[in-house]
């Protein structure tokens, strides 16, 4: 199989660990490895890898991720399974501080505010009830209001702000949980021993690197027998999952979901996940 990748431009070590290993993985299965150009069609070929939908390419072509999952996966925030197991109070709404400082009224605890429209827009922003809220937004958010609102009802989560411990990515093929590993900045697939890896951080970037062999055994459980069935039923299949443990009760609750490329691939086990990719876009292959 022609397997046309678009590698990232950055200077990130674990992104260009992970660009450098897909590719790896892919000539030592066998696959001749194409890197893309954007004046070509690569007719024949399936296309992995960032930025592809700013190039030429043919309908029918096989693609990862499928674009349906990437819209998709942007609208978790309305899914009743990730209502169910958010494991915290949340209000959606517009992106606008008046709505927002209502959401956080009304929830009235201490909340994290979260444009959701599309990934990575804008960064958290720690809002408390008893402070002057709407002045906090203006200093954090500045022209961001301006740019981003779109009159949605649902472009923006204010999220009652708990103990998020142990945080953990699951990466969702077609429905299936296929690997997973700790949320460990400095981890690539390079330092994975386990398909479902067990190294963990208690606190994210905290520097404390934990072995949770029973932890990620919990996580595995939790998104294959619960979780993953349930998106499924709503049309999600292709996503990253990211969880966590609350620190206070324990219990296993949804983060959020990201499109599965590019999302970080951390110590997962990335020929088990290449494998598992290729097998979909076979059954897709034009033939």
């Amino acid at each position: 199989m022609d397997i046309v990748y678009f590698p990232r431009d950055t200077n990130d070590r674990e992104d260009w660990i992970e660009d450098t290993i897909q590719p790896r993985i892919a000539m030592q299965r066998g696959h001749n490895v194409i890197v893309g150009d954007a004046n070509k069609n690569h007719d024949g070929a399936v296309i992995i890898g960032n930025g592809f939908k700013q190039f030429n390419i043919n309908l029918g072509t096989p693609l990862w991720p499928r674009l349906e999952q990437v819209s998709k996966a942007n609208t978790y925030a309305l899914s009743d399974t990730f209502a169910n197991h958010a494991g915290r109070m949340f209000e959606l709404s517009e992106f606008t501080p008046e709505q927002i400082e209502e959401a956080v009224k009304k929830i009235d605890r201490p909340c994290f505010v979260k444009f959701v429209a599309y990934q990575k827009a804008t960064s958290l922003c720690k809002v408390d009830p008893t402070e002057h809220i709407e002045a906090k937004l203006h200093k954090h958010y500045m022209y961001e209001f301006v740019r981003l609102g779109r009159d949605n009802p649902n472009e923006c989560m204010t999220q009652e702000r708990v103990d998020m411990n142990y945080e953990y990515r699951v990466f969702v093929v077609d429905g299936e949980p296929v690997t997973g590993a700790g949320c460990v900045e400095v981890h690539t697939p390079l330092e994975n021993t386990t398909v479902f890896n067990s190294a963990m951080e208690k606190n994210r970037n905290g520097g404390h690197i934990e072995d949770r062999l029973d932890l990620s055994q919990s996580y595995e459980r939790f998104a294959r027998d619960v979780v993953c069935p349930s998106f499924a039923e709503e049309g999600f299949v292709d996503y990253s999952l990211d969880l966590f443990q609350d620190g206070k009760n324990g219990e296993l609750g949804i983060i959020e979901i990201n499109p599965i490329h590019p999302s970080g691939m951390y110590a997962i086990d990335y020929p088990k996940y290449f494998d598992s990719v290729i097998s979909v876009l076979k059954q897709n292959q034009p033939t």
